[in-house]
């Protein structure tokens, strides 16, 4: 929700509805496991768990999205673990956004290993079709032109447990948002989202995951007021 999107849809498990609804009741909460059609953009992966209890039934599903899709946690896990691992994104319909830390990128790309963090992000972005963040204190981005970014001035902060999942929901309503202006969420959406939690992570009063995700909020904020005022001024 901080990112600005305008409608959260949730997946997740019975026992977990409830504690949702009193926490965040604007997220609607789906009954099955059907990904609806007409979503800007759809993350999969954190809580996921085992693939083997969803990967056969959602891999069809995730393949047709049109809009925006975000692959993160136990979704790149599900995805190695599958019969044509990083080899599916090449059937996707639509935008893919990865969000590894160094050892779920090993497990995805195994052929992807040699270099630096930069060089194998660009190599496995090139392959794929993707564009991906190899999640760590400095984080590469890169697209499958070969364009790459490196985030530095950051904190270690954004490489702790939990931040990864705040990065992914953030990144995918951001996401959510190019796609909805008609716009390709492309290596600079995917840039500005990972900057903003970055300078959360180094603005936050601290470490925890909770505290990051509140200044993400108040940030992302400003900042697109700040745009709307541009806009208004032009």
């Amino acid at each position: 929700m901080a990112s600005g999107c305008g409608c959260v849809q949730a997946v997740v498990p019975p026992r977990l509805q409830s504690g949702l609804w009193q926490v965040l009741p604007e997220v609607m909460q789906l009954e099955d496991a059907v990904i609806p059609e007409r979503l800007d953009a759809v993350l999969v992966g954190p809580g996921l768990g085992e693939s083997s209890h969803w990967w056969s039934q959602w891999s069809e599903q995730m393949l047709s999205v049109a809009g925006l899709l975000v692959l993160d946690a136990d979704g790149i896990n599900g995805l190695a673990a599958s019969p044509e691992g990083w080899r599916w994104l090449l059937k996707r319909r639509g935008p893919t956004w990865l969000t590894p830390h160094a050892a779920e990128f090993a497990r995805l790309f195994p052929d992807c290993g040699a270099g630096d963090a930069l060089e194998r992000s660009i190599s496995a972005a090139r392959c794929s079709g993707c564009c991906i963040l190899l999640n760590g204190a400095h984080s590469v981005l890169a697209d499958p032109s070969g364009a790459a970014v490196v985030l530095t001035g950051t904190t270690p902060r954004v490489a702790r447990t939990g931040l990864g999942d705040v990065l992914a929901g953030f990144a995918t309503g951001w996401g959510a948002q190019a796609v909805a202006a008609q716009q390709q969420p492309g290596l600079e959406s995917f840039t500005a989202a990972a900057a903003l939690q970055g300078l959360a992570a180094v603005r936050a009063r601290s470490s925890d995951a909770s505290a990051i995700a509140d200044c993400l909020k108040i940030n992302t904020a400003r900042c697109q007021k700040k745009q709307t005022t541009m806009f208004n001024e032009v």
